[in-house]
């Protein structure tokens, strides 16, 4: 039998029973509350040169000719470049005029595309489209216009994929290569139905603020925005505008700052897509920018009561922190966060004593509903602390898209008398031994379950699981199956999984092949699920020898910008698996709260890049994607959120992509780097 089919028989081929999935008990010292609380949504900032537009065919009659047409600005004399994407682009006639309104030769300059909007080559290879690189651009009006011969409104309809479930029929992009450029953030994190969430936006110039800095919003250039408006893709894929503005009223900061703002008040859950649309005049001429973020809205289905409870664990010298909540459904997965307060023993001040967090789901304590969470005692000595506790900063989130569902900022937790006592007397004989505040495996992690502990042996122990990303058909380490040994290859195949959904997956795989020590390495979101398995569940990756327990290839820790344009393309050609809220820069912004320094720091990463060359000069993947993503990049994973402080950089190889059938050969086709992945995994 060959290689590979041996490979995908260890993945279907599964026996027996898993064990429950079960999470860790995490916790920290206060040095560590800032890095845990929901950040603020300006880490999650966009910045574009480009302008998108949505492409609407419409006619007087039915039996006229449908038709778009399209104002765009150039504000570069350098490069300005156009593409259009849509499922009729063979069906569609399309021109351009310039300023002077001479007629562009499109056909003469078109390049052929392809989205890459997951990491399906067989998805990405039907989401076409065609780059126009226009070479000495003037600066002013262009207008673009498509039309479609022979079809009607009706047949125009008839025309689309079956499964598109946009109204358009196709979109166009706008870039200058121009130092002003959009920046865009969400004003909330905690975007639910009922809840106000919005955008606030403004023109900065690049150069002149050079490189940006995570969570810093550059200052915006005054008086050269003349239009701003707020255009929102609703879960039914309507399409509603409001108008921004620059009054301090719209969280947009101080009045005439240059800043803009809008927010919605969602009525129903599900995804949206707020784009910022902004023209203007800057000192090369009139300008238009537009951003997209993608934005997962949950129903408020759980809240936090605002009282909690502490109740002795099964294990000495541990107690449970019950934080109630209501309306919790029993079968969702929650991640709960809350910063401990104290009492100190010698001066009876309020005292921070750490934080506490798990993945959970909610039970019922003393018959109410609860999300629990635990504390090693050995925390309160470390602070010399005893109660009365208070909780502080407490957070509830969707385990799935991370999105926080429920906040209060503090509560007292009740205290029967039989734990006030039992913590009493343990940190009083830990001061008394002479405990000097040492932070233990089991105080960050809690304990792990029984059968994880047991001996090590050669039946259950020695593999290397390797994880594929988002929406992949197959795994792609097994293009190169050669290059691994004791390796099994993991496969969910053409799914949008999220990566608490994911990791679960994974574990389950690992247990029913009964392995109690495995290492992982994944490539794309497959990395995201490697670094969140390590963090949060009690695994066999735990116990896992040698050199590196994750290693991942092309993954992005901080997201993907291109995720809101993305989502707009599988809408409109009906192919794909949909967008997932933890591969959005905001999403991966609220996921990373809850990872560790202690987990990152076993993180080992690789990226990858193009090489020099290619449409613009400086090289691409995929001419599409490098309009709408960050430069460089792979053609799906930008650099600048390739990376992780305090994970091991392994390097950064150029001239490979993301995936296969772009401009250089995939990443995860490199027998050199998989053979080094191999040799170094634990196991």
């Amino acid at each position: 039998m060959h290689l590979k089919s041996v490979a995908l028989l260890l993945v279907v081929a599964l026996c027996g029973a898993a064990q429950a999935v079960a999470p860790k008990a995490l916790a920290g010292p206060p040095s560590e509350f800032a890095s845990h609380r929901i950040p603020d949504p300006s880490v999650g900032l966009l910045t574009s040169d480009t302008a998108m537009f949505m492409m609407v065919l419409s006619a007087d009659g039915e039996q006229d000719t449908p038709k778009f047409e399209q104002v765009l600005m150039a504000d570069s004399t350098t490069t300005v470049a156009l593409a259009v994407f849509s499922p009729l682009l063979s069906q569609l006639q399309l021109s351009l005029t310039d300023p002077s309104g001479a007629a562009v030769d499109l056909e003469k300059i078109g390049v052929k595309t392809n989205f890459v909007a997951s990491d399906d080559d067989e998805v990405n290879s039907k989401l076409t489209g065609n780059v126009y690189k226009l070479d000495n651009p003037m600066k002013g009006k262009y207008v673009f216009t498509a039309t479609a011969p022979g079809l009607t409104q009706t047949t125009l309809r008839a025309a689309m994929p079956p499964k598109s479930t946009a109204a358009e029929q196709g979109f166009v992009l706008l870039y200058n290569d121009s130092p002003d450029d959009i920046a865009t953030h969400l004003t909330h994190y905690d975007a639910l139905v009922g809840h106000q969430v919005g955008l606030n936006t403004r023109m900065f110039d690049s150069v002149v603020h050079g490189p940006l800095v995570r969570g810093v919003v550059p200052a915006a250039l005054r008086d050269v925005i003349t239009t701003a408006e707020l255009d929102v893709v609703y879960p039914d894929g309507h399409i509603e505008k409001t108008p921004m503005h620059d009054d301090g009223l719209h969280f947009d900061g101080e009045a005439n700052d240059g800043a803009y703002g809008a927010q919605i008040t969602p009525t129903v859950g599900g995804k949206y897509v707020l784009q910022a649309v902004l023209s203007g005049t800057n000192t090369a001429g009139q300008f238009q920018r537009t951003t997209q973020h993608f934005l997962q809205v949950e129903a408020p289905t759980i809240s936090l009561t605002g009282a909690s409870s502490a109740s002795l664990h099964p294990l000495q010298g541990r107690v449970n922190l019950n934080v109630g909540v209501q309306d919790a459904d029993p079968s969702k997965s929650y991640r709960v966060y809350a910063e401990v307060q104290g009492r100190n023993v010698f001066t009876g001040k309020a005292t921070e004593v750490a934080w506490v967090s798990t993945i959970t789901s909610s039970t019922s304590v003393r018959g109410k509903q609860s999300l629990t969470a635990e504390l090693d005692l050995a925390w309160l000595a470390r602070a010399q602390s005893v109660g009365p506790l208070t909780l502080q900063n407490v957070y509830v989130q969707d385990a799935n898209s991370m999105v926080p569902v429920s906040q209060a900022a503090s509560m007292l937790v009740a205290m029967p008398a039989d734990v006030a006592r039992t913590i009493n007397s343990t940190v009083h004989a830990m001061l008394a031994s002479g405990y000097k505040g040492e932070i233990s495996k089991t105080m960050r992690q809690g304990h792990p379950p029984a059968y994880l502990t047991a001996p090590r042996n050669a039946t259950n122990s020695g593999k290397l699981i390797l994880l594929h990303g988002y929406c992949a058909k197959q795994n792609p380490f097994l293009e190169r199956a050669s290059d691994f040994t004791d390796a099994l290859y993991f496969l969910d195949a053409s799914q949008a999984r999220p990566t608490d959904d994911f990791a679960k997956l994974v574990v389950e795989f690992a247990e029913k092949q009964g392995l109690t020590s495995y290492g992982l390495a994944g490539h794309s979101q497959g990395g995201m699920v490697s670094l969140h398995t390590l963090n949060f569940y009690h695994t066999g990756l735990d116990n896992a020898v040698g050199n590196r327990k994750i290693q991942t290839l092309a993954s992005p820790f901080h997201g993907n910008s291109a995720i809101g344009a993305a989502d707009t393309a599988q809408n409109v050609f009906g192919e794909g698996c949909g967008s997932l809220n933890s591969l959005s820069v905001d999403g991966a912004a609220l996921w990373l709260s809850g990872i560790t320094a202690e987990t990152i720091a076993q993180l080992n990463y690789y990226y990858t890049q193009y090489d020099k060359g290619g449409l613009f000069g400086i090289g691409y993947c995929s001419m599409a994607m490098d309009l709408f993503l960050d430069k460089p990049n792979d053609g799906a994973t930008e650099n600048k959120r390739a990376t992780l402080t305090g994970g091991t950089n392994r390097g950064l190889t150029l001239g490979q992509c993301h995936v296969k059938e772009l401009n250089w050969p995939a990443s995860f086709l490199d027998s050199s780097r998989n053979q080094e992945i191999n040799a170094n995994a634990a196991r």
